[in-house]
């Protein structure tokens, strides 16, 4: 049967190795699951970074085509419909 998981292995500072321990010792999963969570967390971040990217670029199209409330998009959108 083959593994389901993969074996990583790198090197950080002492200080953080230290902080990590600890946490992981907090966690019903240990390092595993607390490595788990800082990705999750990590990607949820950056998606949330690209998300209010996006919506920053939207919203500064809308102002620049003169749309500045929702009756004034929904009147754009539905104009060709």
């Amino acid at each position: 049967m083959a593994r389901t998981t993969k074996i990583v292995s790198f090197s950080i500072p002492p200080d953080v190795a230290s902080v990590f321990e600890k946490m992981a010792k907090r966690r019903p999963h240990g390092k595993s699951g607390l490595f788990r969570e800082m990705v999750e967390s990590f990607r949820r971040t950056q998606w949330l970074d690209r998300y209010h990217k996006v919506q920053a670029y939207g919203a500064r199209k809308a102002r620049e085509a003169g749309l500045l409330t929702v009756a004034d998009i929904e009147r754009l959108v539905f104009r060709g419909r």
